[in-house]
């Protein structure tokens, strides 16, 4: 049985970034096509954090020709997610986009995470530089505010030349 789950982080978030997902994805602050675009709608930013809702993929079928399972046991989209939220963050308070670096620690709280309902993202921002962020990251039912995992010790390396590379984001 997965532990029993702490409290959801609370953010004091203003209206500084409201968007819904077809802006979120109109410009190149993301790379992401659209298998990859999970972010429904960025609910509020501040320098403590950022809060979205996001939608886990399906099933592994939707991803995958031949499966090993027929649903996630964790929420691969919704990670993925929480990575272009933050780089959102990233892009907002410090100009600069960001990729993910190192995680200390996942701990999920649930056996499985509900496939296409919404999750809410909550990204606790701890430490903030000029080239790197840490944070902790929720993901909450929306309804319950139950938590149904949590990310411990994220890391995002931030750099001015990402920013030419993101808006070179299709396959040749």
């Amino acid at each position: 049985r997965p532990a029993t789950a702490p409290s959801p982080f609370v953010l004091s978030l203003s209206n500084e970034l409201q968007e819904d997902k077809k802006s979120i994805y109109a410009d190149t602050r993301l790379f992401h096509g659209p298998a990859l675009q999970g972010l429904e709608q960025v609910l509020g930013l501040s320098a403590e954090g950022i809060s979205a809702l996001a939608r886990n993929t399906a099933t592994p079928a939707s991803w995958m020709q031949t499966p090993l399972r027929h649903n996630w046991l964790s929420a691969p989209m919704l990670l993925d997610s929480s990575f272009q939220l933050m780089i959102l963050w990233c892009f907002a308070r410090q100009q600069c986009v960001s990729l993910p670096s190192y995680i200390r620690h996942y701990r999920q709280y649930v056996d499985t995470v509900p496939a296409q309902e919404l999750t809410q993202i909550n990204c606790l921002i701890r430490n903030s530089s000029a080239s790197m962020v840490q944070a902790d990251i929720d993901f909450i039912t929306p309804d319950s505010s139950q938590l149904l995992a949590r990310i411990e010790g994220y890391e995002c390396t931030m750099t001015d030349n990402l920013g030419g590379a993101f808006a070179c984001n299709t396959l040749a």
